[in-house]
């Protein structure tokens, strides 16, 4: 299905994401009938990056080339803009009867899509 998302017998093993960083949190497996939610969780980081990008090499503009700390202020705006363009804008969230929450980076997948073979699963594990 996907790297990050695969099903087993009666569990599900996902690669989660640290919530606070996005970066690389783990992998932990799930039973089905500890799942208690599905979700898609919208990534707001992924805006404020790109927005802080491009007002940052806005204002590099608009302060002129005339010295180093403005490109310095260029420079920091692209990473910005590049880190804000290619972290997802979705996350898959998953939930468990613990009280868990768990974010999963689905790369070229439909979230709903990833749901629904999760849902397909669980039903048929009972």
């Amino acid at each position: 299905m996907s790297n990050s998302v695969t099903f087993a017998d009666d569990k599900l093993r996902i690669q989660f994401i640290n919530q606070k960083n996005l970066l690389s949190g783990g992998t932990v497996s799930i039973l089905y009938t500890d799942i208690s939610s599905l979700s898609v969780v919208k990534n707001d980081s992924k805006i404020i990056l790109t927005l802080i990008g491009i007002a940052s090499i806005l204002f590099s503009f608009y302060l002129g080339f005339n010295n180093d700390s403005v490109f310095l202020l260029v420079a920091i705006g692209v990473l910005l803009l590049l880190w804000g363009l290619i972290t997802p804008s979705n996350f898959l969230g998953v939930e468990t009867r613990g009280g868990s929450q768990y974010w999963v980076n689905v790369k070229g997948r439909d979230i709903f899509e990833v749901i629904d073979a999760i849902e397909k699963k669980r039903s048929e594990s009972k």
